[in-house]
C-alpha cells in the first residue's frame, strides 16, 4: 500500500486502518515508512497501561503499573481514573470497529476524516497501540498527521504557537461587569488560539488531524516544510491581532524540522517561540506598525442600557458571551472560504469578526439554540463542551443529520447563576458596583459571590498548576529520542487535558449544583480557566480551600491509581501546587490575579526538611493560604483543627482562644533553620506562656454549664501545640494551630457570638 499524494486521503487512510483493525496490525500498514519510524513493534499490548505509570519513579520506589479502563470516554465519573486490575478491551475494540464501519459506509471522505477522528477520541482513548502506554487514539492521529504532512514527499516541521499577553488582555478589565468580562475574555482567547491554529493548518492544505494539541493558549502541529508560506501567515496574523487588540494578545510562532536529532527538538522549538515573544511584531513593516499604532481610531459609544462598562461594541460582545457561557453546551464549527466583513479593516464590532478573519466560524451554542434550528439551517459540526446526556446527544444528532459530525471539545465553563432565592436575600448595596446588580438567570456578579461567603465577605481567587511540567514531558524512560516522542507528547497532553479541561469542570459543576439545591444562598464557583496544566478559579472564599484540596487529591488519584481513606493525603511523584488569596468584591481583578500568582509561586518555592538519607527535602506539592505555606500532607490536619476551633467558639468558648493561638504561632515562627531545613529551635518562651494562657481559658470554659467537653478539647490543644516538629512536616503543630485559628476566625466573622 503506497503512501498517498493527497494529504486528506493519506490521513483518512491511516485513520480508517486503525479504526477497523482487530487487535494486531495486519499487513500492509498504510504509510509504512512512518509506521516504522514510530515503532518497530508489530505486537500490541493486550491492555493499555496508564501513561503516568510509565514515568520514572523516585529512587527506591517500586514501579506499579496501572491500567486504563476500556470504556467510551466520559469525564463525569470514574471512567478516566486508572485501575490496578487490567480489564479485557475486546468488547470496546469491537464497539470501535462497528462504529467505524458505519461511518466508512455512510460518509464521503471529507466528513469521514473528521468523523473517524472524533470516533477514535471517544472509543480508542482507552485501547492499546504498538507503543506501550500510548493510547491507540494518540498513536493513530500522529501517524495520520505525519502521513498528511509527508504526502507530497517533502520534509516536515513541528510548528508551535503561544499566545502571549494573556494576563494584560484577560485581567485588565473594568470592575463593572467583571464576572462576564473575565469569563468571556478567557473563552475568547481559547477560541482565538484554536482559530489561528486551524487557519495555519488549512492554508497549507492540511487536515485538522495535524493539530496535535491546542490548549492553554498554546498549540503544536505537524506540517509540511513550507516556511515561506508560514512567514506570510505569521505576518498576517500579527497584523490582524494588532489591528484589533493592540500589543496584547500576540501570537509567537516557531517551527523546527522533524528530522535528525530529536533530543533537543522541543527545547529548540520553545527557545524559538520565546525569542519571538521578545520581538513582538518584528515581522511587520515599519510603515504598517506606525499606521496601526499611531493612527487615531474611531471610539464606539457606550450603550448604558446594556449595563456594561465597555465603551466599544467589541467589548460588549465579549461581555455578552461571558453572560451566556453558563448555558453554552456546544462549539459550532464551520470554515469561511472567503472573508467578507469590511468592518474588520479597522475595528470589528464583534468577537466573531476576529475569528472570521482567520476563516473560522467558531460559535458557542446552547441546547435551546440548537433545538430551534430548522432543517435548512443545520450545523455541519458540533463539539460538546461537556459530557452529553442521552437526550442531549439524541437532539444533537437529529439536528446534525447524516452529513454532520458530533465530537467533543471539553471546556470548563462553569458559572453560578442567580436564582430567585438569591434575589430574595437581603443585599448589601455597598458590595455591588452601580449597574452590576444581580439579575435572575445571569451569572452571579462578584459582589454576590463575596456577599454569600461564609463569615467575612470576601471573594476568593485560586490558582493551581502542575509542578515541574518540563521534567514531566521529558521524563519518559527511553534509550534514545525519536519521532515517537510526538505520540508520547500528544498522549500526555491529552491525558492532562482530560483532567483539567474535563474533570475539573465536573467537580465545580457538582459544587454549584449542590449549592443551587440549598434553601439558603451559599455562594458559588466561577471557573475563569482550566486547561493544559493549570487553572484559575474565582468564587466565594470559603469554598476554595476544600475545592483546591479535592482537585489535588483527585489529580494524585488520576496519575497513581491510589485511593484515599477518609481524605488522607495521597502520595504522588506528579504533583500540584496552589495559591489562594482573599479580596473585596471591588478589588481590581488584575491585582487579585497577580497576588494569587505570588501565592502560587510561594507554594512552588516550598521545601520540606530533608529526611534521613536525603540530601535535600521534597519541594513543592504545597498550598499557600492566608499568607502561610503548608505541604498538602498537612491539609487534612489543618482542616480538622479549624473545624474543632470553629465548633468550640460556636459552643461558647471565647474568641480569645483564636487570638491566643494566632499570637503564639507568630511568636513560635522559626527564624533560623539548619542545613536540613528544620528549625534550629522548636521551643521557646511561647510554649510556657501558651500553656499558661490556654490552661486558664480551659478552666474558665469548664466552669460554664456544659463546658466540660470544651475544656477537654482545649487541654488536647495544649498537648498538641507542645509537640515537636513532625518527622514529615515542615510546620510545627503550633503553626498549623495558628493558621487553623485564623481560618476559623474568618469563618466566624460577622456572626453573633458570645
Amino acid at each position: 500500500m503506497a503512501d498517498s499524494a493527497d494529504p486528506m486521503g493519506a490521513a483518512c487512510e491511516v485513520l480508517r486502518y486503525w479504526a477497523t483493525y482487530a487487535g494486531q496490525p495486519p499487513d500492509p500498514v498504510p504509510s509504512p515508512t512512518i509506521f516504522a519510524e514510530l515503532t518497530r513493534r508489530k505486537a500490541v499490548e493486550p491492555r493499555l497501561t496508564s501513561i503516568f505509570s510509565q514515568l520514572p519513579k523516585d529512587a527506591g520506589e517500586e514501579k506499579k503499573l496501572t491500567y486504563v479502563r476500556p470504556a467510551p470516554l466520559t469525564v463525569s465519573g470514574e471512567t478516566i481514573f486508572p485501575t490496578t486490575e487490567p480489564n479485557d478491551p475486546t468488547a470496546q475494540r469491537q464497539r470501535l470497529n462497528q462504529a467505524a464501519a458505519s461511518i466508512i459506509a455512510a460518509s464521503p471522505e471529507p466528513q469521514q476524516l473528521t468523523a473517524l477522528a472524533d470516533l477514535l477520541e471517544r472509543e480508542a482513548w482507552c485501547l492499546p497501540s504498538p507503543l506501550p502506554g500510548i493510547p491507540l487514539y494518540d498513536f493513530a492521529r500522529v501517524h495520520a498527521a505525519l502521513a498528511a504532512a509527508r504526502a507530497h514527499g517533502g520534509a516536515t516541521l513541528l510548528v508551535g504557537g503561544d499566545v502571549s499577553g494573556v494576563q494584560d488582555f484577560i485581567y485588565t478589565i473594568p470592575a463593572k461587569g467583571a464576572a462576564k468580562q473575565l469569563r468571556g475574555r478567557s473563552l475568547y482567547l481559547q477560541l482565538l488560539s484554536e482559530a489561528i491554529a486551524r487557519y495555519i493548518i488549512g492554508e497549507l492544505g492540511m487536515p485538522e488531524v495535524c493539530l496535535l494539541y491546542c490548549g492553554g493558549g498554546r498549540f503544536y502541529a505537524v506540517l509540511p516544510n513550507k516556511q515561506e508560506k508560514l512567514d506570510e501567515m505569521k505576518t498576517r496574523i500579527a497584523q490582524v491581532l494588532l489591528e484589533r487588540h493592540g500589543v496584547a494578545p500576540y501570537l509567537a510562532l516557531g517551527w523546527q524540522p522533524l528530522a535528525g536529532d530529536y533530543s533537543k527538538l522541543w527545547e529548540k522549538l520553545h527557545e524559538q517561540i520565546n525569542q519571538a515573544k521578545q520581538r513582538k511584531f518584528a515581522d511587520l513593516e515599519t510603515e504598517t506598525l506606525q499606521n496601526l499604532l499611531f493612527t487615531p481610531r474611531e471610539q464606539h459609544q457606550p450603550q448604558p442600557d446594556l449595563g456594561e462598562a465597555e465603551t466599544d461594541a467589541f467589548g460588549r460582545s465579549i461581555a455578552e458571551m461571558g453572560g451566556k457561557v453558563g448555558q453554552a453546551l456546544y462549539l459550532r464549527d464551520w470554515k469561511i472560504n472567503r472573508y467578507e466583513h469590511p468592518e474588520m479593516q479597522r475595528v470589528p464590532t464583534h468577537w466573531h469578526h476576529v475569528l472570521n478573519a482567520f476563516r473560522s466560524g467558531l460559535r458557542t451554542e446552547s441546547q435551546e439554540q440548537l433545538k430551534q434550528r430548522t432543517p435548512d439551517d443545520r450545523p455541519s459540526r458540533l463539539r460538546a463542551m461537556r459530557d452529553l446526556t442521552p437526550e442531549e446527544e439524541e437532539v444533537a444528532r437529529n439536528k446534525l443529520g447524516q452529513s454532520g459530525t458530533l465530537g467533543r471539545r471539553y471546556t470548563v465553563n462553569e458559572v453560578p447563576l442567580v436564582t430567585a432565592i438569591d434575589l430574595a436575600q437581603t443585599h448589601d448595596e455597598q458590595a455591588y458596583i452601580p449597574g452590576d446588580e444581580p439579575r435572575e438567570g445571569e451569572p452571579k456578579p462578584f459582589g454576590m459571590l463575596a456577599e454569600q461567603s461564609q463569615g467575612i465577605k470576601r471573594l476568593g481567587v485560586l490558582r493551581m498548576d502542575v509542578d515541574d511540567l518540563g521534567a514531566l514531558f521529558g521524563g519518559r524512560e527511553k534509550a534514545e529520542r525519536s519521532i515517537a516522542d510526538l505520540a508520547e507528547t500528544a498522549a500526555l497532553s491529552a491525558a492532562l487535558g482530560r483532567f483539567f479541561e474535563g474533570y475539573v469542570g465536573t467537580l465545580c459543576r457538582n459544587i454549584n449544583s449542590a449549592i443551587s439545591r440549598k434553601e439558603e444562598p451559599d455562594g458559588g464557583i466561577y471557573t475563569v480557566y482550566s486547561g493544559g496544566d493549570d487553572l484559575f478559579i474565582v468564587g466565594s472564599w470559603h469554598l476554595l480551600p476544600d475545592l483546591a484540596y479535592t482537585i489535588r487529591q483527585e489529580f494524585a488519584r488520576y496519575v497513581t491509581g491510589k485511593t484515599s481513606e477518609g481524605g488522607a493525603y495521597i502520595e504522588s511523584t506528579i504533583t500540584l501546587s496552589a495559591g489562594i488569596t482573599l479580596h473585596t468584591s471591588k478589588f481590581p481583578i488584575y491585582q487579585a490575579a497577580d497576588m494569587a500568582h505570588e501565592a502560587l509561586e510561594a507554594a512552588k518555592a516550598f521545601t520540606r526538611p530533608a529526611q534521613k538519607g536525603e540530601k535535600k527535602g521534597r519541594p513543592k506539592d504545597a498550598l499557600t493560604f492566608l499568607g502561610i505555606t503548608i505541604g498538602w500532607e498537612d491539609y487534612a490536619e489543618l482542616q480538622q483543627r479549624q473545624r474543632q476551633l470553629y465548633d468550640l467558639v460556636q459552643q461558647g468558648a471565647p474568641t480569645a482562644l483564636l487570638i491566643t493561638l494566632q499570637s503564639l504561632a507568630q511568636q513560635a515562627r522559626p527564624k533560623r533553620f539548619n542545613r536540613d531545613g528544620r528549625p534550629q529551635a522548636s521551643h521557646g518562651p511561647w510554649m510556657w506562656r501558651g500553656a499558661y494562657m490556654l490552661t486558664r481559658l480551659a478552666e474558665r470554659v469548664g466552669k460554664r454549664e456544659g463546658g466540660e467537653k470544651s475544656r477537654k478539647e482545649i487541654e488536647d490543644l495544649i498537648h498538641y501545640i507542645r509537640h515537636p516538629l513532625k518527622e514529615h512536616s515542615a510546620n510545627q503543630p503550633i503553626i498549623l494551630a495558628g493558621m487553623a485559628a485564623r481560618w476559623a476566625q474568618l469563618l466566624l466573622r460577622g456572626e453573633d457570638k458570645r
